[in-house]
Order: structure tokens, then sequence, then C-alpha cells
């Protein structure tokens, strides 16, 4: 099992992203309490490497990584969403899985004011 991913910005969401297949089942067992979403990367025909589209289901061929998410990059009816130019940034840097959750749930998250 990989121990570091790539962190990368897609749809305004941080994410990890491993080039290898990896056992989601496994990953997710290490983190009995937190909620963890796997996605695919589809690379086009013409240059598999260069992620295309985001997929809800194990990618078999133009497979360019498995992203894991705390937030869904999808909606519940979405089997997939296509990449624009502008919704995926890498940032060049590794972290641990454990890393990333807890990145995450330190993160102020919005709130929300009355008015």
């Amino acid at each position: 099992m990989c121990n570091k991913f790539e962190i990368l910005e897609i749809f305004n969401q941080l994410v990890l992203l491993n080039s290898v297949r990896i056992n989601r089942n496994e990953i997710q067992s290490r983190f009995p309490d937190v909620k963890l979403y796997f996605y695919d990367l589809r690379g086009n025909d013409d240059d598999p490497e260069i992620p295309c589209v985001v997929e809800s289901k194990p990618v078999q061929v133009n497979y360019v990584g498995t992203i894991i998410s705390l937030k869904p990059l999808l909606d519940y009816s979405e089997k997939y969403k296509i990449i624009g130019d502008l919704d995926l940034h890498y940032s060049g840097e590794n972290w641990k899985l454990e890393e990333y959750v807890q990145f995450e749930s330190l993160t102020p998250k919005p709130v929300k004011l009355d008015r």
C-alpha cells in the first residue's frame, strides 16, 4: 500500500491522488469513523495520462489514478463528471492519508449567518 498520496484540488476540493490501484476497503477500514469517498480518474484516448473524467466506479481503460476525498465530488445520481480546464490543480506535495484526514478535520467550515 502507498504511504504517500499526491495532493490536488479538483472541483474546488482538496483531495488525495494515487496513480496505483488501491484496495478501497482496506483503506476505509483504517478509518472506521471517517467516511471516505473513492473515485477513479480516466484519461482520454489521445493521451491516457491526462485526466479528463472523474468516475464513481473503478476505471478499467485509460486509468490515471484513484482519488480519495472526505467530501463527495459527484452528486448521488452522477456516475461521472467531465474535468474542465480549470477544475484540476496539482500541488506537487505528498501527504500521508492520516495527515489529510487530520488537516481536513481541522479546516474551518463555512458558517451560515442568520439575517
